[in-house]
């Protein structure tokens, strides 16, 4: 073994410890005293305090009496040997409304597996040098108050949007524990350095800072990402959402700790997978909607021979159908994200991908219906709200547009009559067009939905639906020369 009881059953050669935590890939470590702890009441009063004030929300795990009390945890625990790995990557957001946002400790490979593999291998290795030690280790598993340890062990401090900011890595950090029997010699406490920024507090937009140092997950975007399983979110956490879809990093990007002394992580599996960087989310919905009709209508035409739904009640078996119908795109879904983790996994979803967008009329479809989708998933006040003809680009010409609402009341109030906000799409291709502003008196609303437009714009007026009359028209032209998608015909 490599160190040997003396000194009042404290050991010294901590020297090792460190080194065969860094050749394992931590960044950091320190160690905290369970036995000194007396900080410990101080900090259970605060947890105490922010448990009755119910910001915890739903996480009821939060309220595990052990979180208060560590010993339960390991009997016998002397020491807290804490870990932190730098996962910061540098790559920049792209910036656009139909790009959803990832927090960045998302962005690679699951941190859960990666730390329990570093911390097991450290247990095990300090158990092997000291035989007859214990060992237990967490990495945002257990009933433990990791980043109050972090900072009696002297890796950071707890700052006022409540994460652990580091010296050198801000705090882009994971944190890991191992719990242990023996009792090293205790790193200082580490001191706070906020000091008057207030600039955590000041950008989250939903004020889920309710006080320096304490976090209301009621109003934490990251917790309603995450954590939250309500099937609807609150109106004024939704409202505020900004596109974070897995977290937020608001309060750490603008840290100015995080801005100066951010580095990037030498870790692999910490390397961002492209399409969690800036994902869109429109085409894996449309494709999951498509899949789940074909299959439900699958389904349905089975025939009743070999039918294993056909002698249940009928609303029953539409529900199971339905239930089946979802599932299977969902589990496609599921192997999808199983190859993406591994090589040729990528390999496939890329050649898929890159040969989908060179089939010239199935690419742009491939784009026309992601730009739908993120135009129709945006909130209630940009939706497109019917169907209309126009008369673009000259009088006698007339195009299909699509109204996205009314006009500013400024503008309204300088015009008599009421003005439509109206987008006029280019075809074959409508991801680009007009914006027009246009008398309502002037606009003939359509009985057409807004999928039946599309089909015939990105067909070039080949597909057209059943019926395209007119809901009583204010202005009904004798003739219409043309109808198209912004272009004379």
């Amino acid at each position: 073994p490599l160190w040997s009881r003396g000194l009042g059953d404290v050991y010294k050669r901590q020297d090792q410890l460190q080194a065969q935590a860094i050749a394992l890939g931590f960044h950091k470590l320190g160690i905290a005293s369970v036995d000194q702890a007396d900080w410990a009441q101080s900090q259970q009063q605060h947890l105490r305090t922010w448990l009755g004030q119910g910001y915890q929300a739903d996480m009821a795990w939060m309220s595990d009496e052990r979180r208060q009390r560590v010993r339960d945890l390991l009997p016998g625990v002397r020491s807290v040997i804490c870990l932190a790995v730098n996962y910061y990557s540098p790559e920049s957001r792209p910036q656009g409304p139909e790009y959803a946002r990832i927090s960045r400790y998302g962005w690679g490979r699951d941190y859960h597996r990666l730390l329990h593999k570093k911390l097991k291998k450290l247990g095990l290795w300090l158990e092997a040098q000291v035989p007859g030690c214990r060992t237990r280790w967490y990495a945002d598993t257990g009933p433990i108050q990791d980043k109050v340890w972090a900072q009696q062990a002297g890796l950071g401090w707890i700052a006022k949007n409540g994460n652990l900011i580091t010296r050198d890595y801000g705090s882009w950090v994971f944190l890991g524990e191992i719990l242990t029997d023996l009792a090293f010699e205790p790193d200082p406490v580490h001191t706070a350095h906020c000091g008057s920024c207030s600039r955590c507090l000041e950008a989250c937009p939903t004020g889920a800072i309710a006080a320096p140092h304490v976090v209301d997950a009621n109003r934490c975007i990251a917790y309603h990402t995450i954590e939250n399983r309500a099937a609807t979110l609150p109106t004024a956490i939704a409202a505020q959402l900004q596109g974070w879809v897995a977290g937020c990093d608001i309060c750490q990007d603008c840290c100015p700790w995080n801005q100066r002394f951010a580095q990037p992580t030498d870790e692999p599996g910490f390397a961002p997978f492209p399409w969690n960087i800036g994902p869109t989310l429109a085409t894996t919905i449309w494709l999951t909607a498509v899949v789940s009709r074909w299959v439900v209508d699958f389904l349905t035409r089975i025939p009743k021979q070999v039918n294993p739904f056909n002698d249940l009640d009928p609303l029953v078996s539409d529900l199971v159908n339905l239930g089946v119908g979802l599932t299977v795109p969902l589990l496609a879904i599921l192997l999808i994200g199983l190859m993406a983790r591994n090589f040729i996994g990528r390999f496939l979803l890329d050649f898929g991908e890159r040969t989908l967008q060179r089939i010239p009329f199935a690419g742009s479809v491939y784009k026309t219906l992601k730009q739908l989708l993120e135009t129709l998933l945006k909130d209630s006040s940009s939706k497109f709200r019917g169907v209309v003809l126009v008369e673009y680009p000259r009088p006698g010409i007339w195009a299909i547009g699509f109204v996205t609402g009314q006009v500013d009341a400024s503008i309204q109030a300088a015009v008599d009559g009421p003005l439509l906000s109206v987008f006029v799409p280019t075809t074959p291709n409508p991801t680009t067009g007009w914006y027009a502003v246009v008398p309502e008196a002037e606009a003939i609303t359509l009985n057409l939905s807004v999928e039946d437009a599309f089909k015939i714009l990105i067909s070039g007026g080949i597909v057209t639906p059943n019926l395209l009359l007119p809901e009583e028209p204010v202005v009904t032209p004798e003739l219409l020369p043309s109808v198209g998608g912004g272009s004379e015909g």
